[in-house]
C-alpha cells in the first residue's frame, strides 16, 4: 500500500513539475502570436503589467526604448528560466502593441484568459 501511495505521489510530482517546465525563449518566439493594440502609452502599459502580474514578471526593456518584454515563467532548479508566456510590447503611433505569445502549458499561477484580461485591461489605462 505505501509503494503504491509513494509511486503514486512521485508520478503525480513528475508530471506536475513537468506541465510547468515551459519553454526556451527561442521556441516560445516561434509560437503563435494572439496581437492586441490600445492607446495607452508603451510605459504606462509596461508598468501596469508589471504591477499586475507581480513577481511573475521579468520585464526586459530595449535600448530603443519603444521596445519590451515581460517574460512570465519559472525558473527550474538548474537555473534555466522555463517560459509559460511572452508578451512583446512596442510603440504605435496611436498607442501600444502587445504580442502575446503562450508555450501552451499549464501555468496556475497565471491561467492565459487571466493574463490576456490584465492586457486588455492594461492597455484602455
Amino acid at each position: 500500500m505505501f509503494r503504491t501511495t509513494l509511486a503514486l505521489g512521485l508520478g503525480l510530482s513528475l508530471i506536475l513539475a513537468g506541465c510547468t517546465t515551459g519553454m526556451s525563449g527561442q521556441q516560445i518566439r516561434a509560437q503563435r502570436a494572439e496581437v492586441f493594440k490600445g492607446p495607452a502609452p508603451i510605459n504606462e502599459v509596461q508598468a501596469c503589467l508589471a504591477d499586475r502580474l507581480g513577481s511573475e514578471a521579468n520585464v526586459t526593456t530595449y535600448p530603443a526604448g519603444a521596445v519590451s518584454e515581460i517574460a512570465v515563467g519559472r525558473t527550474s532548479t538548474l537555473g534555466e528560466f522555463g517560459y509559460a508566456y511572452l508578451v512583446s510590447l512596442s510603440k504605435t503611433a496611436d498607442g501600444t502593441q502587445v504580442t502575446l505569445r503562450s508555450a501552451g502549458i499549464w501555468f496556475p499561477h497565471m491561467p492565459e484568459d487571466r493574463l490576456r484580461s490584465e492586457v486588455r485591461q492594461c492597455l484602455k489605462t
